[in-house]
């Protein structure tokens, strides 16, 4: 009888230490996945170092150093720019390129008289000048870059001139291709500002606005010496791709 109960009790206490040996076993398990977890979240992913511009806009622009004479005024002429930008760095200051297409130039209208040559009936002539372009610029966010943000940049402008054309109307109409007697290349500096508008993890909106001053002439030479350069103000909108 004694026998019975001591195999009884024994096997009791062998089957509670099977129970809690499956219950450290379980704990154990769970404490191991809690930390492997814990460990996967400290990781946080790389953020991405290009980033990738397309973008399309608007661009107002008129000829700087120069005005208007014998009653003929200078005015802003409207334009197309597009292209694609670079975007290179994850900290708030960052490195900017691309290439672009844009148009510039500038109207004179009221014309009357030009070079000692009086027109027949009032005229308007508009120069037009299309470029490939290539910004080198510094760019510097307020915020996270990789959230929605605002930003300024600045810095230079290198554009090579792709056709340049003088249209008349009015007392002097027709067509004249002045590429001949205008630079190849136009260095300009630069200062923008702007936004982007974070969607999801792969691409944001951009919105984002600049002013543009020529820093040599565009004319290769004058009669009067007369020095004329690029000045405009653009506005483009577009996406960011992070890669």
């Amino acid at each position: 009888m004694k026998t019975k109960i001591f195999v009884t009790a024994a096997s009791i206490v062998m089957g509670f230490s099977s129970i809690a040996s499956a219950k450290s076993f379980k704990s154990m398990r769970n404490n191991q996945g809690a930390a492997g977890y814990s460990r996967m979240d400290a990781i946080e992913p790389r953020s991405s170092f290009v980033h990738l511009e397309p973008v399309i806009g608007y661009t107002s622009s008129t000829f700087g150093g120069v005005e208007g004479k014998n009653g003929a005024e200078l005015e802003n002429i409207g334009g197309m720019q597009a292209g694609l930008g670079l975007r290179l760095g994850r900290s708030q200051l960052q490195f900017e390129t691309g290439l672009y297409y844009s148009e510039r130039g500038a109207k004179l209208s009221n014309l009357y008289s030009s070079d000692g040559i009086t027109i027949p009936g009032k005229a308007t002539i508009e120069y037009k000048f299309k470029y490939l372009e290539a910004p080198l610029y510094v760019r510097y966010a307020f915020q996270d870059p990789e959230a929605t943000h605002f930003f300024i940049k600045g810095g230079g402008v290198v554009g090579l001139l792709q056709e340049a054309k003088m249209n008349g109307t009015g007392g002097l109409t027709g067509s004249v291709d002045i590429k001949d007697s205008a630079n190849e290349t136009d260095f300009r500096a630069g200062l923008g500002v702007g936004g982007v508008l974070r969607i999801n993890n792969m691409f944001s909106v951009l919105i984002q606005g600049d002013y543009q001053l020529g820093l040599n002439k565009v004319n290769k030479e004058s009669a009067e010496g007369t020095e004329i350069k690029n000045s405009s103000v653009a506005l483009s909108t577009g996406l960011v791709f992070d890669i």
